[in-house]
């Protein structure tokens, strides 16, 4: 097998280490929940929201909810604040909603698995 050199191969080993490579696993994987996920989207639609109300949408439990929520909030891909004595919860930057943007911009590109032409 003959391998091509590739243009500027320090330059890319370089910006690799110092790249937070590991973080943006830690993001992908984070999204990568099915339910975790619908709890983005609903956030990235409603911006603010409460529990409940996402458990509700997303036809979860508050529990399961509240759990998802929690670990987003630990990742930095969601924010809560206090509102009287309910918690609301959104999305922590534009760099999240950015993220959800794009990646269901893509996935209309994709053909779902098993479903050609549907």
């Amino acid at each position: 097998m003959i391998l091509q050199k590739i243009a500027n191969e320090e330059q890319i080993r370089g910006e690799l280490q110092q790249e937070n490579i590991s973080g943006a696993v830690d993001i992908f994987k984070a999204l990568s929940d099915e339910t975790r996920l619908k709890v983005v989207y609903v956030l990235y639609k409603q911006k603010e929201i409460s529990v409940g109300d996402t458990a509700n949408l997303i036809g979860a439990s508050v529990a399961t909810t509240s759990h998802h929520l929690r670990l987003l909030q630990t990742m930095k891909l969601a924010k809560k604040r206090r509102e009287g004595k309910q918690v609301l919860y959104s999305l922590d930057d534009d760099h999240v909603s950015g993220l959800i943007q794009l990646a269901l911009e893509h996935s209309k590109e994709l053909l779902p698995y098993g479903k050609e032409g549907q």
